[in-house]
């Protein structure tokens, strides 16, 4: 575990923190970006995930598909934790 590893494992924990994983049922959910690594978790109109581009490029305009999510309104808010060395 690097310094900057364990960095972006902190800022991310400062963004999920509010989620209330104990007592909202989470499923995967089927999701997709060009030309990056992407996942993500949803239940009742909730939903988060990451995207990580291999290169590192920047990922604010990459198109993100789920399926099998329920039909609402989404907010996204995006956060960059930080390069990886």
């Amino acid at each position: 575990m690097t310094r900057d590893v364990m960095e972006q494992m902190n800022a991310f924990a400062e963004i999920v923190k509010h989620i209330d994983y104990a007592h909202i049922p989470f499923q995967p959910a089927d999701i997709s970006a060009a030309d990056c690594d992407a996942a993500a978790m949803h239940a009742d109109g909730t939903a988060f995930g990451w995207l990580r581009q291999q290169y590192g490029l920047d990922v604010s305009r990459t198109l993100v598909k789920l399926k099998n999510v329920p039909d609402t309104s989404y907010s996204v808010q995006w956060y960059d934790p930080g390069p990886v060395n």
